[in-house]
């Protein structure tokens, strides 16, 4: 067997780039290229997909949103040192105004949803015990992209634990192929919050706005039986 042929079934091929959806970082760049100008991180956290966008992209300007407020100090602090990142501390979602955001023992899993009494299975070591709600500020992507002179998201990841679907609604019209070049959703298989998006709205409402689906990313099973629990989905739009 050729040594080229032995290498290629091993994995260890030199000569041509690792297959689309092994490595989400590197899809990333290649459709992105090395240029976008703006990118969206909705449900920031602290910031650790911020801080890898910045990395990836440093010519790009990142929005990055976080409502709960020991996480957006948190993310303040670590974007300090990134001149093209904006933080802001308010969620995006469907509608404007005051919101309950329902908090958990492990920040990320904060949402703008009640957990699912399932929940406490599926997510270990008490992540998703229940803390004290607060009260969060929430906007409309499309009324923020208006205000901020925003034309075009050529990245948008949401990672809202359940919310997405509220904030795609929220995108009104904005969500469309040519003022959006790709998304990033999460997207729950299983019961880990009361009203949660379901995957097949969001792959139907997609596939309504004519975004493309590429692919699934960081997919997360239980060890009993590989049920999928949760992942990340990529659609895209017009790539510049």
């Amino acid at each position: 067997m050729r040594l080229d042929r032995l290498l290629k079934l091993l994995g260890l091929g030199s000569r041509s780039a690792p297959q689309f959806g092994s490595n989400l970082a590197l899809d990333l760049e290649r459709w992105l290229g090395t240029s976008p100008r703006v990118i969206f991180d909705v449900g920031a956290n602290t910031g650790q997909s911020m801080a890898v966008f910045a990395k990836l992209f440093p010519d790009a300007t990142v929005f990055a949103f976080e409502p709960f407020p020991t996480s957006f100090k948190e993310l303040k602090i670590n974007a300090a040192g990134l001149s093209r990142v904006q933080v802001y501390p308010f969620a995006l979602g469907s509608e404007e105004g005051r919101k309950t955001m329902f908090t958990f023992e492990a920040n990320v899993t904060n949402s703008l949803l009640q957990s699912a009494p399932e929940s406490a299975g599926l997510v270990p070591d008490g992540a998703m015990a229940s803390r004290d709600p607060c009260e969060i500020e929430s906007r409309r992507l499309d009324s923020f992209v208006r205000q901020a002179g925003v034309n075009r998201i050529d990245f948008l990841k949401v990672d809202t634990q359940g919310f997405e679907l509220e904030v795609l609604s929220g995108a009104g019209d904005f969500l469309n192929p040519e003022s959006i070049g790709l998304v990033q959703l999460e997207m729950l298989f299983s019961p880990l919050y009361q009203e949660q998006a379901l995957p097949s709205d969001i792959f139907r409402l997609m596939d309504e706005r004519q975004f493309r689906f590429m692919g699934l990313y960081d997919v997360a099973r239980q060890h009993e039986d590989g049920r999928v629990k949760w992942c990340d989905a990529v659609f895209a739009g017009r790539l510049s």
